[in-house]
Formats: C-alpha cells, sequence, structure tokens
C-alpha cells in the first residue's frame, strides 16, 4: 500500500512538473534575463534585427523560442512532446486548470485547441498528434497584447 502512494505522489508531481515546462507565457513583459535564469545560454540567438531579438532553446522532445524587444518579453513559443496522448491531455488539462486559477478566460477553439486571454496576454494552446511519426505535441504561443 504505502509503495502505491508513492508511486501515486510520483506520477502527481511528474505531471505538475511537466505542465510547468510549457509556461513560457510567464514571461511576456518581463526581461530577456528572467528567461536565461530559466533556461540558461540559448542554441542561437538572432540579433539581425537589433530591436527584436529571438532566443531559440531545443533539446530532443522541447523547443522554445522567445521574442524581446527594448522593454522585455513580447512573444515565447513552446513546443513540447509527448510519449502518449494520455499525458499529453493530462498536462493540457493542467495547463488549462491553473491558468484559470491565474485569471485567464479559456475560449474552447476546437476539440484540441484553445484560446487563452488575460491582460495584455494572448495565448494559443493546442495538442497536436502527428500519426504518421507517432509524436504528440502541446503546442503553446504567447504575445503580448494591447487591451
Amino acid at each position: 500500500m504505502k509503495t502505491i502512494k508513492i508511486i501515486l505522489c510520483l506520477l502527481i508531481a511528474n505531471t505538475y512538473i511537466f505542465a510547468q515546462e510549457l509556461y513560457v507565457n510567464k514571461f511576456i513583459g518581463k526581461s530577456i534575463n528572467d528567461v536565461l535564469k530559466v533556461y540558461g545560454n540559448p542554441v542561437h540567438k538572432d540579433n539581425s534585427i537589433p530591436s527584436m531579438v529571438s532566443w531559440f532553446y531545443q533539446s530532443k522532445d522541447k523547443r522554445y523560442v522567445f521574442v524581446s524587444d527594448k522593454n522585455g518579453i513580447i512573444q515565447s513559443e513552446a513546443s513540447v512532446y509527448y510519449s502518449s496522448i494520455e499525458s499529453a491531455k493530462a498536462i493540457l488539462d493542467k495547463f488549462i486548470s491553473n491558468s484559470v486559477k491565474e485569471g485567464y478566460t479559456v475560449d474552447t477553439l476546437l476539440a484540441n485547441e484553445f484560446h487563452l486571454h488575460i491582460q495584455n496576454i494572448d495565448t494559443d494552446l493546442s495538442l497536436i498528434v502527428n500519426k504518421n511519426s507517432n509524436k504528440i505535441a502541446i503546442n503553446i504561443k504567447a504575445r503580448k497584447c494591447a487591451d
């Protein structure tokens, strides 16, 4: 019985930790130093337009992009890949639930597509199943907006 409780606690903690990796919308309006503290140095930085710098991060199962101007992060994106549809849906549900608790409004666009909004931040969230490669991804795109 004790082993089952430990396994359940680990699964719940795992879902919480994996949901956290999607919260790139929390960086909108923050400085690039806040991103660097969490993600470290990017694999690529595009400063071909000095007034708008893009920062790219990538690993085997995750891809992040942050775009900043002189005032901070104005756009962020994440694509995180999962091994099963069940785990991806659990993380998606947790993300939406936490966002509602934080004051976001949520509009369901399609079964696996959502638009979230809070003052000055628009966020699009989608769950994509690629049947050819058997990959399941959650994509999030957040951007600063005028209210």
